[in-house]
């Protein structure tokens, strides 16, 4: 893609920061207000309520993205064929297990060890278990936040940047995990700084899939699946730890 292509992806700077800082706040208040702390009570409206919650924030950023001249694709909802996307998956699957265990480990060192006691309801509950958290970590978990983070916010800091090369990616990268990381703070700072590594890695995983955000939907709902099994077949104390 040629820099005049790019340039017509890329909204003015003023506009770009009053959508994403709209999308932002939605966000925060969405997730504190739906933290699956409130999963104990298995009430079915606020089940229901979890359920949509990333549905409609994905709303948003769709009416966003229209509003500035631009649609999924342009921010990476594409296919960049099953070699690739296999490979990285793979490959970003390996990286996220190499970041993770240290930081979690300096985390217990540090006792900053993420709070996931919310989820130890999951535990031997297989009607939640099965209908709805499994789903949920797919689709809510993996589709939809990569699709927000990794791919509308990402293309809005890029926009915010306004620079090009290598040290631009980077702050793009850290910019965005930093949000994805402050938006997971009902696991305590410990669970914070952990889904910042791992919105780290997801960003790494999106440049490496050619822009493509297929590659860490598949990275992110495999680690989401296999936590959200930790939990439930209580092999781990308060849970594995998903991003």
């Amino acid at each position: 893609m040629g820099a005049t292509a790019k340039a017509a992806l890329l909204p003015d700077r003023r506009t770009a920061a009053l959508h994403m800082t709209g999308v932002i706040a939605a966000s925060a208040l969405v997730f504190a207000s739906l933290s699956p702390r409130a999963l104990p009570g298995s009430d079915p409206a606020l089940l229901a309520a979890m359920t949509l919650r990333m549905p409609l924030l994905l709303l948003l950023a769709s009416v966003s993205l229209r509003r500035l001249g631009l649609d999924w694709a342009a921010v990476g909802l594409r296919w960049p064929g099953w070699k690739r996307t296999l490979g990285v998956s793979l490959g970003g699957y390996v990286l996220l297990a190499l970041v993770v265990a240290p930081v979690r480990l300096g985390l217990r060192a540090a006792h900053l060890a993420p709070d996931y006691a919310a989820f130890a309801v999951l535990q031997g509950n297989a009607l939640l278990f099965w209908l709805w958290a499994l789903p949920m970590a797919v689709v809510s978990g993996a589709i939809c936040e990569e699709l927000l983070f990794r791919g509308y916010l990402r293309h809005l800091c890029r926009v915010l940047l306004a620079h090009e090369g290598r040290a631009a990616e980077a702050a793009v990268i850290v910019l965005q995990a930093a949000i994805f990381g402050a938006l997971h703070a009902y696991q305590g700072p410990g669970g914070m700084i952990l889904a910042f590594a791992g919105g780290v890695v997801l960003g790494a995983v999106y440049l490496l899939g050619k822009r493509s955000l297929a590659p860490g939907m598949i990275v992110h709902g495999v680690t989401n699946v296999a936590s959200l099994t930790a939990f439930y077949l209580g092999l781990v104390p308060q849970g594995g730890g998903g991003i």
